[in-house]
This record gives C-alpha cells, sequence and structure tokens, in this order.
C-alpha cells in the first residue's frame, strides 16, 4: 500500500517525480501506544512512519495509503521548492493527496479516510494541519454515497481533478 502511494505520488510529481523517496512503515497494534514521524532530506530522501492496526484492515491501508500520500505531498513540495513547504496551501495539497493516494490504491475512499479534527494543541503546525484537514473534509464530504466514494464515478472525478490528476 505505500508502494502504491509513492507510486501515485511519482505520477503527480512532474519533472520532480523521481526524488527516490523511501518510506520506513512501522505498523503498530492498536492497543499500543506509538507515534513516530521522521524526515531526512538528503540525496534520497527518506520518512520513517507509524501507523496504528487496526482490526478492519481496510482501515489500516487506507490510513497507510493517506499517511505515506500525506507526508510524501511535504517531501514532493521540497523537492519542487514551493516557498512554504508548510504553509496552509501545502497542507491542504497534502490532504488531497491522501485522499487520491486512496482512491488509486484501493480504488475507494471511505468516509473514516477523510481528515479528522483533533482539538487545538496549541501547536501551530498541527493547528494549520487541522484547518486544511476541515477545509478538505468539508469540501469532500459531500461527494460521499452511503459513506463511499468510488474511483471512476464523478465524485471520485472530482477528488483526483483537484489532487491536479484525472
Amino acid at each position: 500500500m505505500a508502494s502504491r502511494s509513492l507510486d501515485y505520488l511519482d505520477a503527480t510529481g512532474g519533472d520532480h517525480a523521481s526524488i527516490g523517496l523511501r518510506v520506513q512503515l512501522h505498523v503498530v497494534p492498536g492497543d499500543k501506544a506509538a507515534w513516530r514521524r521522521s524526515v531526512a532530506l538528503s540525496r534520497h530522501p527518506r520518512i520513517s512512519l507509524a501507523v496504528p492496526l487496526f482490526d478492519d484492515r481496510q482501515r489500516t491501508l487506507s490510513l497507510v495509503a493517506e499517511i505515506v500520500a500525506h507526508e510524501g505531498s511535504h517531501i514532493l513540495d521540497h523537492a519542487r521548492g514551493v516557498d512554504e513547504p508548510a504553509g496552509m496551501e501545502a497542507e491542504v495539497r497534502a490532504h488531497r493527496h491522501a485522499l487520491c493516494a486512496q482512491l488509486v490504491s484501493l480504488g475507494r475512499l471511505h468516509s473514516l479516510g477523510l481528515p479528522s479534527f483533533v482539538l487545538n494543541t496549541g501547536i501551530e503546525s498541527i493547528g494549520r494541519s487541522t484547518q486544511a484537514g476541515r477545509t478538505v473534509f468539508e469540501e469532500t464530504f459531500p461527494l460521499l454515497q452511503d459513506g463511499w466514494i468510488v474511483a471512476g464515478t464523478p465524485a471520485a472525478d472530482t477528488i483526483m481533478r483537484r489532487c491536479g490528476g484525472g
């Protein structure tokens, strides 16, 4: 699933598609407390991420596609030389890429795969990501049909256009 998300990002990356992003993914049982995120920018950027293992396999796979695409989008922005890779536009773009990666990788998107809201922690970057996530949630939620968006439908095409593809 992580590889499919990276393939999706490569397809949207234009001239910077082959930046050689490497992902180390740690899947952690849901009853364990773990959180890890590190980013190393170099000739071959790497990200190391931890995601919970849910009883619902689909939910775990969706989260893998989502987090790899979201964080990978930030790396791609950096490679493209985006002036503010951590700004609001970049956060909205990263959340949109997370949705598009799920559609491309899984062929569908469930409402649980939409950005969720977290409490205001007072940390600026988390607040910005939360605000961007709310924007993407609000533009996407009306497109759901019975809790889903299926690839190849007009709703999915709308989402893909927002990501710059489709």
